[in-house]
């Protein structure tokens, strides 16, 4: 990540974005079908300590929710997670502890629940001098998280630089991932840099051996969130920002099918020219043939939260379409619902220094339907990205609350049927 460069893009954006009500373009109406199955929230109790961050949110075929988070430790820090089951939570369990991880509001640890009982974990160990030299290390458990396997680094090029933004999915009986690796960009982190920043794919086995890395993308916007999903016949899709030679940041995304990764496509068209990375990346979800997309943009000058569906297994997606456009913070998550329908979290700021964690479904069609606000936090970067996932039949939404002196990791249901 590029931290003067994008700290200032991220403020430019707000300011861009910032218009009066009045000259706010309305967002779409909710549709009748969606409208018809109003959503509860309702806040729930967690074993996370007071300082725990960068919420992770996974769940296992029988509906077990898994939250994992990051806590301070005696010396550096430590990834704990804890399962809930019938309304109780087990005791944490620790993943990792480190005095040298790398610990950062945007490019943050994931868990993912695999379906031979698995879990794994991800997160991000500094390696160099340089503030944003690390590495990724990622481990599993085959016992609930009661021990874990050592710990493997999927990019083996040995250079320090940053390597992170992953996205872990399963990929028929072995673990996939993609991730941002910028062993290209030789002078550093400065806009005038040489080389660039890289999608690049490898998967491990559950013997633990490591496949060759491959290249899905060889100039890409360097610290945006990855996104993956698999959609019907173990077939990947990946989104992530796009960076052209224009400096165009526009999503792009390519699916891995019979071993083959596609040439990547545009997503939406919004012609978004920007001079550096937005740090605000897509996420997806795929159910069957069906892959939803959500994203951020501010092209033209307007923040927008948008969305497009897919009915071809990721190959194609349809029009793009309006979310929100009341000036959104962005920072969002996609998942699909017992019902058919999905749902779509993102932040919008609550003036004068908050933010609001914010719902909406969308029909299977693709249409937009009711909004709610799940929860409240400051709307600086450290409230980080809040993350959605849907266990059974409730979805959850996790976020980090830093209005206080202290943050604290804060966990809501949505009974949306």
């Amino acid at each position: 990540m590029r931290p003067s460069f994008c700290l200032a893009l991220a403020l430019s954006t707000l300011a861009l974005s910032a218009c009066s009500p009045d000259s706010r373009p309305a967002s779409p109406p909710p549709s009748t079908a969606a409208a018809e199955r109003p959503m509860g929230v309702t806040e729930l109790e967690l074993p996370a300590p007071a300082g725990a961050s960068l919420p992770m949110l996974a769940a296992r075929p029988d509906g077990t929710l898994l939250l994992g988070w990051t806590e301070p430790a005696a010396k550096g820090h430590r990834i704990r997670f804890a399962a809930r089951t019938g309304g109780k939570w087990s005791e944490p369990r620790t993943i990792a502890e480190g005095e040298r991880f790398f610990v950062n509001w945007a490019d943050t640890p994931s868990l993912i629940a695999l379906a031979d009982g698995r879990i794994a974990a991800h997160w991000l160990v500094k390696t160099g001098k340089r503030g944003y030299d690390y590495e990724i290390q990622l481990a599993t458990s085959a016992d609930g998280g009661q021990t874990w396997s050592k710990p493997v680094v999927p990019h083996r090029d040995g250079v320090d630089a940053e390597h992170g933004f992953v996205s872990l999915f399963p990929q028929g009986d072995a673990l996939g991932m993609v991730w941002l690796d910028g062993r290209a960009m030789a002078g550093g982190h400065s806009h005038d840099a040489p080389g660039a920043t890289a999608l690049r794919h490898a998967s491990l086995d559950a013997a633990g051996a490591l496949s060759e890395e491959r290249v899905i993308d060889d100039r890409v916007c360097d610290c945006c969130q990855t996104g993956a999903a698999v959609a019907s016949g173990s077939q990947v899709v990946v989104a992530y920002r796009d960076r052209g030679a224009d400096e165009r940041r526009d999503i792009s995304f390519a699916r891995l099918a019979n071993g083959t990764w596609s040439t990547p496509a545009e997503l939406g068209h919004d012609g978004w020219i920007m001079p550096a990375c937005p740090v605000n990346g897509p996420q997806l979800a795929a159910r069957g043939d069906r892959v939803g997309a959500i994203w951020f943009t501010s092209a033209g000058g307007t923040a927008r939260v948008r969305f497009a569906l897919s009915t071809d297994a990721g190959a194609t997606f349809g029009h793009a379409t309006d979310l929100d456009t009341d000036a959104p913070l962005g920072r969002v998550d996609v998942d699909w619902l017992a019902s058919g329908d999905l749902l779509a979290t993102w932040m919008r700021p609550l003036p004068p220094k908050s933010g609001l964690v914010v719902a909406r479904r969308i029909t299977a069609a693709g249409a937009p339907g009711e909004e709610v606000v799940v929860g409240e936090t400051g709307a600086a970067r450290s409230s980080g990205f809040p993350r959605l996932v849907v266990a059974g039949e409730t979805a959850y939404v996790a976020w980090t609350d830093t209005r206080g002196e202290t943050p604290r990791l804060r966990l809501a249901s949505l009974a949306a049927r």
